[in-house]
Formats: structure tokens, sequence, C-alpha cells
């Protein structure tokens, strides 16, 4: 996270008329060396560590900025965004107190 080396992607979610009406957030890591890596190499690893806590808030606050910016676009100002979290984060108090 401190070195700016992880993003978020957004997967469409659309109707049957594939009409979009919201995306979900995924997770990846852009390493400098290896390009680009899928959670499934790197999550199991932060959900044993502390660092899962770090990941899941960076991953909120993201994810507020781009659907802040979504609501100043006419066609975007009514999709959702999905986003995944740690189950750990639902048996923090910190998390539960402010999210």
């Amino acid at each position: 996270l401190t070195r700016n080396e992880f993003q978020l992607y957004f997967q469409p979610k659309v109707t049957d008329a594939y009409q979009l009406i919201g995306a979900e957030a995924l997770l990846r890591w852009q390493h400098p060396t290896k390009g680009l890596i899928y959670p499934k190499a790197f999550i199991a690893e932060l959900e044993n560590s502390s660092h899962i806590f770090d990941f899941g808030y960076w991953l909120i606050g993201q994810a507020c900025e781009v659907l802040a910016s979504w609501q100043q676009v006419e066609e975007l100002s009514k999709c959702h965004l999905s986003i995944n979290i740690s189950a750990k984060h639902f048996n923090d108090d910190e998390f539960s107190d402010n999210y």
C-alpha cells in the first residue's frame, strides 16, 4: 500500500438489456517486477495477518472516492458499487463503529 502498487479494477454490472447499473471493485496488485497479480496469490496471506485491515480500509476509501466521482456524471449517478471485504472486519470494533 505504501508503494501504491495496488489498484482497483471495475467489473460492470448490467441488466438483461445491457443497461449499466453498477460495478464490482476488484483488487489487483501491480507488482514492479512480476506484473499484475490477482488476489488468489496474496489474499490468503493478508487474511492471516493484520494487514487485511489496512487493505480493507484502503479499499473502502478508494471505492467511496470512485462512487463520489460517479455522482458527478448523470449516466453514472444511480449506479452502485460493490466491494468485497474480509469477514474479519465484521469482528473488528473499529470497523463496526466507523462503517
